[in-house]
């Protein structure tokens, strides 16, 4: 499985492209990422030596980002420059590179203004296909609580599983939640009890609900699934500001009036008054899950890799190990192989790197008390 291993940060350098930058960081702490960052500039014809000192400046600013960063489990940074439009950019560069994530700020906005969208940004949650997370220009803290608003359509279906993927990954608890909006029926026809109308409908959407989530592994210690009457954007913007939500999850597209919250003529009530980061889903995942024959594939490479460790080939040996990682970065052989094959190279930053990255893993699928596991990273 592709766990977040690509993720995209679009950077003009402005303090809400920085939180993102930060936030891309964070993330990786728990599923080793690889980080683009990415700066577009105009394609204005300039001459030669514009440009390079243009380009020097630019380069000189993202070292610069570098530097000011902690980097703990950052697989690797790449740093990228375009000419064009930048949404144009953007979208051709995460597609190109088969992004998991994209992850921008909110935009600049002044004081009395509420959680305002740049232009850019907007515009990326109308086109991209390509998960968005948006990050509000505030400190960035662990995410903690998530919520997941669902409409039964296929949107936010693939909104929930990548929900529940990022809640058992980080440790969070996830409410999913659906909104029944009352109805005011009238017929010249019959005499309708519209309280009765309505428990009637509450009934079938809860119904419909159980159906919807019976394709869903539900952990009951992190995950609350829950239905509420009102107005779809108020009420969901209620839950989070009383829970105090830390990330809001959304599908792009969806049958009913709820998709309009992020993606209506100007995405107005979410991006108004939202008071947390979100991010927007449409066609790809978050995790791309892998075929069971590609397990062979992989048994194969590390057995490689090892063959090459054991001869003194430690660059043939970190290129198998690496390659083990693209396809399945939880691999606890691969990433121990790593560990050795960097400590044999005397490159002991990059072998605490991996070290570290397989405790995690080892912690979180079999416990501390396996202390076998342990040993082998000492």
């Amino acid at each position: 499985m592709k766990l977040l291993q690509k993720i995209l940060v679009p950077v003009d350098f402005g303090q809400a492209s920085l939180k993102a930058f930060d936030t891309a960081v964070m993330l990786s702490g728990y599923f080793l990422s690889e980080i683009t960052l990415l700066h577009v500039i105009p394609a204005d014809k300039v001459s030669d030596e514009t440009e390079k000192l243009i380009m020097k400046n630019i380069r000189s600013e993202m070292n610069k980002l570098l530097n000011d960063s902690v980097f703990e489990n950052v697989k690797s940074v790449e740093l990228l420059v375009e000419k064009g439009n930048p949404i144009e950019q953007i979208t051709e560069v995460a597609e190109n590179k088969e992004m998991n994530l994209i992850i921008m700020g909110e935009g600049n906005h002044s004081e009395n203004e509420h959680f305002k969208l740049g232009s850019t940004t907007e515009r990326m949650m109308q086109k991209n296909e390509i998960p968005l997370m948006v990050v509000k220009n505030e400190p960035v803290k662990p995410l903690k609580k998530i919520i997941c608003p669902v409409d039964f359509s296929e949107s936010s279906k693939r909104a929930l599983a990548n929900a529940i993927f990022l809640s058992n990954r980080l440790g969070a608890q996830l409410t999913i939640m659906n909104v029944f909006t009352p109805v005011e029926v009238f017929s010249y026809w019959i005499n309708v009890d519209n309280k009765k109308e309505n428990q009637l409908l509450l009934q079938q959407q809860k119904a419909e609900f159980d159906e919807f989530m019976k394709d869903f592994h539900i952990n009951k210690d992190f995950h609350v699934v829950k239905i509420a009457q009102g107005e779809p954007e108020e009420e969901i913007l209620k839950e989070i500001k009383n829970q105090g939500i830390d990330l809001l999850m959304m599908g792009t597209t969806g049958k009913t009036g709820l998709s309009k919250i992020l993606l209506g003529s100007v995405t107005e009530k979410v991006t108004r008054e939202v008071p947390c980061n979100f991010i927007v889903t449409s066609e790809a995942e978050i995790s791309d899950e892998i075929f069971e024959s590609n397990l062979k594939t992989i048994e194969s490479l590390v057995v490689a890799a090892r063959n090459h460790f054991d001869n003194e080939e430690t660059e043939k040996a970190i290129e198998k190990y690496m390659h083990v990682l693209n396809h399945h970065p939880d691999s606890v052989p691969a990433l121990i192989g790593l560990m050795q094959c960097y400590r044999k190279t005397g490159n002991q930053q990059k072998a605490n790197l991996f070290r570290d990255y397989a405790r995690k893993v080892i912690n979180r699928i079999w416990g501390t008390e396996f202390n076998s596991l342990h040993d082998l990273l000492s």
